[in-house]
């Protein structure tokens, strides 16, 4: 079995760039909708066995925990691991708001593994912790909308260039 074949990546902005990732936003509603039904439909009908989370605030930390939430909802199998790819130690002393140190901490705690890419804080840290998951993963789940100058832009281009899957969600926003 080819591990990259049923995997999937998360990928897209932090919160202050495009939208707050609060529950009771409408906007937030529709990604929560179409996230649940693409992260359904990839376990069911590609059969994704893993998702890899790079652990940044916003998108990130919102699609694991979203993910957690389908496994307690038994929406998608138990069986169906989360994988923490941190782009360096101590990355979670970069969060921007309590709410996301303790997203990360949760999603941590609940990941089947974690990894570090990078041994320390760099300027190349996390495009190394976004080709890790690029290289590792056939789908390739985004809210990104269409700025070519960000980390989540940096993620698309490499994705594209090695043929993965793109699904933006930020389409359905």
């Amino acid at each position: 079995m080819d591990v990259m074949e049923h995997t999937a990546c998360f990928t897209g902005h932090r919160p202050r760039e495009v939208m707050a990732f609060q529950p009771l936003d409408a906007r937030c509603e529709r990604l929560t909708e179409a996230f649940d039904r693409e992260v359904q439909r990839l376990v069911e009908q590609h059969h994704v066995e893993m998702f890899l989370c790079g652990m940044a605030d916003g998108f990130d930390l919102f699609a694991a925990q979203r993910l957690l939430w389908l496994q307690r909802m038994d929406r998608i199998p138990q069986s169906v691991f989360l994988i923490a790819v941190q782009p360096y130690p101590d990355h979670i002393r970069s969060m921007s708001r309590k709410r996301w140190t303790e997203a990360y901490q949760e999603v941590l705690f609940c990941a089947q593994d974690a990894l570090v890419v990078s041994s320390e804080y760099g300027p190349d840290a996390y495009k190394r912790r976004n080709a890790y998951m690029v290289e590792h993963a056939r789908y390739l789940l985004a809210f990104w909308n269409r700025s070519p100058r960000s980390g989540t832009g940096q993620t698309v281009r490499m994705a594209q260039k090695q043929g993965r899957t793109i699904i933006n969600l930020y389409d359905f926003c």
